[in-house]
This record gives structure tokens, C-alpha cells and sequence, in this order.
């Protein structure tokens, strides 16, 4: 794990929700900053605009293409969603959370081969990774990821910096095509840092932690209602191998490294999107870190 992972782009969106000298400096940034060709500079004063626009979207782009969708919006307190414009410039608007638009994100990375670039020009626009990480822990069968790539501010953020720090980003960006050095760039211009993560390296994290966090932590916590390890264990060797399970064969396989390194290839496949076929980008994961210390304290508590 920690390769470098290529990602295209060649199609900019800008979606702004926001209005008054928010709004123009987003159309400055459209107008005189991005140097792309194929860009659309889009207003969005509602969640019904803002979904169709997204499914717009995914209807006009390719499987070769490489979109990047950036957001101006006022993002929530709450830190699970975005707050919608009315016209007016009050970040009291219509709202609309990340499970809402999640879908429609998906599809649009589902159909570029898993190549969608989110920019959040919004205060709290990491919190969308939580999402990420979630999907993953709660262990979502089949659960893809709604982007690739990443870029936006650790915490709450104002026009100022905005404005400072996105000319920077999408003139570096222009010149390298590299997400990391255009990032490295527009910090040194804003007060806020902003963070570029892939949804690889999030699958990466939670790869390494899951003897941890997914083995030991999970079956101490189920060890509770033991009743449920055997549904729990069976759902996911079917997942992974496309077989039943049989309930006798429970304690072998909690135990089985093998399974467990099986189960994460298949959920890499889903969650990144990976067509049957297809060239795979993403490394292998042929063993699990700290499984051995796991293992000890699972046999523990299944005697």
C-alpha cells in the first residue's frame, strides 16, 4: 500500500450555491482562473436544480472522462450536509445532506471508472469523508465509493480564503495536473489548511486498522449477543465467496486470515469501483497488519 494513484480530469464543473460577493467570486474564479476548456459554470438556488444538475451530469459524461465538481455552498454547522441558497444571501436556506446526494455521486463515478473529483468550497467540506468511512465500517455490502479524489478545508473557512487560496489551486493545477502540488500550493496562500485525500487512501486507513477495529473490537462487541456472530460471519463469507456458509464452520473462519484478506479484495473491488475485466490500479492486499494479535484474543472469547 502508499502507491501513488493516477487520476484524470478534463471536465470542470462549478456549482455555486451562494449569493452577493460569495456568488461574483466564484464567477471571478470561473472567469479568469480556470483555464480549462471544458468547464460549465452552473448557479444552483435549490435541491431539486441541484439533483438534476447532477444527473445531468452523469448523462453527458463518458467512461473515459474525468470530471471535477466543484461546490460553493454554505456548509452546514451540523457538519453533515450543505446549506442551499435561496436568492438571498443567508446561510439559512434550503438544506440537503450527504446521504441525499450520495447516489446521484456514485453514479457519476460509477460511470467515469471511478475518476470524480469533488472540490468543496464550503466550511466542514471534509466531514464527507466520514461518510466514507462509515460505509466502509459498517461493512455496507456491495457499497461503492461516490468520488475518487478530494479537495477542501479542514474546518470552517471564509470567502477571503477562499478567494485567496482557489486561484492558486486551479492555476497549479493547470500547469501539472497534479491534485497534491496545486493543493501544497493554495496553502500557503490560505489561513485554512485545505487537504487532498483519495477514497483509496481511505480504504487504505481502514485496510490497516481492520484486524483492530473490524476483528477483535466487532467480536468483543458481539461477544455481548453471541447469537448474532453466526448471521454476521455467514453474510459476509457469502458476500466474498458467492457460497453459503455453514454455521458449524463459524469459529474456523473467524479465525482464517485468509478469509478476512479475501473479504477486503472483494470489498476494494465494489467500493472502487473495479469492473470485472478490468486492469485492477489499486494494490493487492495480500495480509492483514496486527492480525496475529487478534487472533489470540479471538479464540479467547469463542471457547
Amino acid at each position: 500500500m502508499g502507491v501513488p494513484i493516477q487520476v484524470k480530469l478534463n471536465k470542470i464543473y462549478l456549482l455555486a450555491s451562494v449569493t452577493g460577493n460569495h456568488l461574483q467570486s466564484a464567477r471571478d474564479l470561473y472567469n479568469y482562473h480556470i483555464h480549462f476548456d471544458n468547464k460549465q459554470f452552473i448557479e444552483i438556488h435549490t435541491k431539486e436544480v441541484l439533483i438534476q444538475t447532477l444527473i445531468n451530469i452523469e448523462q453527458e459524461i463518458g467512461e473515459n472522462d474525468g470530471p471535477l465538481i466543484h461546490l460553493e455552498a454554505h456548509g452546514l454547522d451540523s457538519q453533515d450536509g450543505l446549506a442551499l441558497s435561496n436568492g438571498i444571501e443567508l446561510s439559512s436556506g434550503e438544506q440537503i445532506n450527504w446521504e441525499e446526494i450520495r447516489p446521484y455521486l456514485i453514479a457519476i463515478n460509477a460511470k467515469c471508472g471511478n475518476n470524480l473529483t469533488m472540490v468543496m468550497a464550503t466550511c466542514f467540506g471534509m466531514y464527507i469523508l466520514q461518510d466514507l468511512i462509515k460505509t466502509f465500517f459498517d461493512n455496507v455490502v456491495g457499497a461503492q465509493c461516490p468520488f475518487f479524489s478530494f479537495v477542501g478545508p479542514e474546518s470552517d473557512i471564509g470567502v477571503d480564503d477562499f478567494t485567496a487560496a482557489f486561484p492558486v489551486f486551479y492555476k497549479n493545477l493547470f500547469e501539472t495536473k497534479s491534485f497534491v502540488w496545486s493543493v501544497q500550493e493554495m496553502n500557503k496562500k490560505s489561513s485554512v489548511r485545505f487537504r487532498c485525500d483519495t477514497a483509496y487512501m481511505v480504504f487504505e486507513v481502514c485496510a490497516n486498522s481492520f484486524a483492530d477495529n473490524q476483528i477483535k473490537n466487532r467480536i468483543q462487541h458481539m461477544m455481548k449477543n453471541p447469537d448474532i456472530i453466526s448471521d454476521y460471519y455467514c453474510r459476509l463469507y457469502h458476500y466474498t465467496y458467492g457460497i453459503g456458509c455453514d454455521i458449524n464452520a463459524v469459529q474456523r473462519i473467524m479465525q482464517d486470515e485468509r478469509f478476512y484478506i479475501d473479504y477486503l479484495n472483494k470489498m476494494k473491488k465494489d467500493f472502487l469501483h473495479v469492473k470485472d475485466g478490468e486492469i485492477d490500479r489499486f494494490p493487492v492486499i495480500d495480509k492483514l497488519i496486527d492480525f496475529e494479535k487478534s487472533v489470540p484474543v479471538i479464540r479467547t472469547l469463542i471457547r
